[in-house]
């Protein structure tokens, strides 16, 4: 979709996904989920790397947005299922994310071939392509369409889900039809799955080479909880540090390194007269490297973020005592890992939630260890030039010294 018809529905899910309001109830169903991962991890691969760590972590996007999207767990961290209706729901969940990472992956190889070349030419890749596309929604009509009769049951017996979920909001609030429904959703989970969890990835690799930030999170979870550790949705505002590490890893390795746009109309840009019609790609990594307005890009350093703090270039990299110089504000459009304007990200608000959550779930819990070091290489986003060897280390002791039993409903 495209033009007006495209602004309708992307107005609608700006609303339900773009504003903090609505996310806030869900923050606590997130945060269960990323907990049933740190779980997972240290009963299962403590001291050891943490094998097959971007289907994990893609398995832990695709359960997160879940509970926004349909209000209920999907099972893909192993839980058990306890009827026939989730069993056949978590193995549909299972074909369905591999459907939707297939597409990602064979878009990747199409990506310097005209579309209609490849399909005149019956190529692999666009046989593989076309059958995941196919297999995505066919299984894809199945989840949600099981949804959609499960959602109008309950309001006919007068009953609302409770925090309201995305779909109940386009069914029964926008009225959407139920092929509308589908491809928004379908594009929201092709869309964020593999993003966020690629950025998990470079965030737990730049706190796995860096221990001695990964130990000032920990210090900013102590003081903020209170010292227990037990971190939740109303935690996330004051953990400014956090935020900070999530910001330069986007920063150093953005998801997205270049973004496009096509001109509208004729536009001068930075003294060029640029035609209308004409692709503009901008580097974001390239922005994100910029001495002049990053000094020291090269080095991790979330204090930059902080409101005050030092300056990166005046101390080594990662240090964390202050220098006597602040670094003045960034500009705002020197950062925008997320895009910026009308085609910025949908799933900005969503995906951040999600990050804060996992990562400060996780310093509570583990020491991380990243053991091979890895560059950024460009399959569509940006990724990591071999899978990361991220091993997990359980401390003698821990910012919580008790963790409850987790709810595995949301």
């Amino acid at each position: 979709m495209d033009g007006e018809e495209w602004r309708k529905y992307r107005t609608i899910m700006n609303r339900r996904l773009l504003r903090h309001g609505p996310l806030v109830p869900h923050l606590p169903a997130l945060g269960r989920v990323c907990d049933s991962l740190v779980d997972r991890w240290a009963s299962l691969f403590a001291s050891r790397p943490v094998p097959e760590l971007e289907r994990e972590l893609y398995r832990w996007s695709t359960e997160s947005l879940g509970v926004i999207v349909f209000g209920c767990r999907l099972g893909l961290l192993g839980e058990t299922p306890n009827t026939a209706e989730e069993q056949q729901r978590v193995a549909d969940m299972g074909r369905f994310i591999e459907s939707i990472h297939g597409i990602f992956k064979e878009t990747v190889n199409l990506g310097t071939i005209p579309p209609a070349l490849a399909r005149s030419l019956r190529l692999p890749s666009w046989k593989r392509f076309a059958r995941c596309l196919d297999d995505a929604l066919a299984t894809g009509h199945t989840l949600v369409s099981a949804a959609l009769r499960a959602s109008k049951e309950q309001k006919a017996r007068g009953e609302d889900p409770d925090p309201p979920t995305l779909l109940d909001q386009l069914l029964h609030e926008d009225q959407l039809e139920e092929s509308i429904i589908l491809c928004l959703l379908i594009d929201l989970f092709l869309a964020a799955a593999d993003t966020t969890s690629h950025t998990a990835i470079w965030s737990l690799y730049l706190l796995g080479r860096h221990p001695e930030v990964a130990h000032r999170v920990r210090q900013e979870i102590v003081e903020v909880t209170g010292g227990t550790g037990q971190v939740e949705g109303h935690h996330l505002a004051s953990l400014s540090y956090l935020r900070g590490v999530v910001k330069e890893s986007l920063r150093m390795y953005p998801v997205a390194p270049f973004q496009t746009r096509v001109l509208v109309q004729d536009t001068n840009l930075g003294g060029y007269e640029i035609p209308a019609e004409t692709m503009v790609i901008l580097s974001v990594y390239r922005t994100g490297r910029d001495p002049t307005v990053f000094p020291n890009p090269d080095s991790f350093s979330p204090e930059r973020w902080l409101r005050s703090t030092h300056d990166p270039s005046t101390t080594a990299p990662c240090s964390i005592s202050p220098a006597p110089r602040v670094i003045p504000r960034v500009h705002s459009h020197a950062f925008i890992p997320f895009g910026v304007g009308i085609r910025s990200c949908i799933g900005r608000r969503v995906a951040e939630a999600e990050l804060y959550l996992l990562l400060a779930k996780l310093v509570a819990r583990v020491d991380l260890r990243a053991l091979n070091q890895v560059d950024m290489v460009l399959r569509m986003v940006g990724v990591t030039s071999e899978p990361l060897q991220l091993q997990i280390e359980l401390p003698t002791s821990t910012v919580t010294t008790h963790h409850p039993c987790r709810e595995t409903g949301c």
